[in-house]
């Protein structure tokens, strides 16, 4: 995987992380609100979003290819936390 890809993910995730935290901060000490908690469950998302890229390339461009099917996000983390005979854990 190239390196500037995985910092271009890198780099989203953490100006996520960085706009968002006064909101996690605020929802931390109080119940949050509906909207609120939509923001939250979206930048979560986001996060979540970017990490997954980040496997996703490492998978393909290791292992050749990415998993395939509806359960495909799941076999990708089961994937990359076993041992290959290329690479080893990755998770």
């Amino acid at each position: 995987m190239r390196a500037e890809q995985i910092r271009f993910e890198l780099e989203q995730i953490k100006r996520e992380l960085e706009e968002t935290k006064p909101l996690f901060d605020k929802v931390g000490r109080v119940d949050p609100d509906r909207i609120e908690l939509r923001a939250v469950a979206s930048t979560l998302h986001a996060v979540y979003n970017g990490m997954e890229n980040i496997l996703a390339r490492m998978a393909k461009e290791v292992d050749g290819r990415l998993p395939t099917g509806s359960s495909w996000h799941k076999a990708l983390l089961s994937r990359l936390a076993s041992e290959t005979e290329r690479r080893g854990r990755l998770l």
